[in-house]
């Protein structure tokens, strides 16, 4: 009977020790801003192919992580972090990089005032959200038809 017990308990310790912990990253993505610079003013232009007002805001930034990184997107949203405009999703290329992409805003019914852009970062166990602030202006006037009186 004690060599049974003794086994029990050696078999038990044995696979105690050798079961794979779950080794969680605890470090999450670190994001830096270039471009744009903090409170940097945008305006609407008129893009002659498609006769539409649209916005271009040059994003600039380096994302790093310990481990990995699983995603990186880039989102307009406003002074609440709400999204104005879909995201733009980051191709990885490592796990510490530099990116630079322009972000073009195609909704024209923001009030002016200051929006964030924002990036997001997720290394796949944690998720980092930095927000550079930007000035837009107010949208441009758009004349949809006549008026006779």
């Amino acid at each position: 009977m004690k060599f049974l017990f003794r086994t029990s308990l050696l078999l038990l310790l044995f696979f105690l020790a050798n079961c794979k912990k779950d080794k969680k990253d605890k470090i999450p993505p670190v994001i830096a801003f270039i471009l744009p610079q903090s409170g940097q003013g945008y305006s609407y232009s008129l893009d002659p192919t498609s006769k539409t007002y649209t916005m271009t805001i040059g994003v600039n930034a380096r994302v790093s992580d310990n481990q990995q990184l699983t995603s990186i997107n880039v989102t307009l949203t406003d002074l609440n972090h709400v999204p104005q405009q879909g995201s733009v999703t980051i191709p990885i290329t490592s796990a510490d990089f530099t990116f630079n992409i322009n972000y073009i805003v195609t909704q024209i019914h923001l009030q002016s005032g200051t929006y964030y852009i924002q990036i997001s970062a997720d290394d796949g166990y944690n998720t980092t959200a930095a927000y550079q602030p930007i000035s837009v202006p107010e949208s441009p006037t758009l004349w949809w038809g006549y008026c006779a009186v």
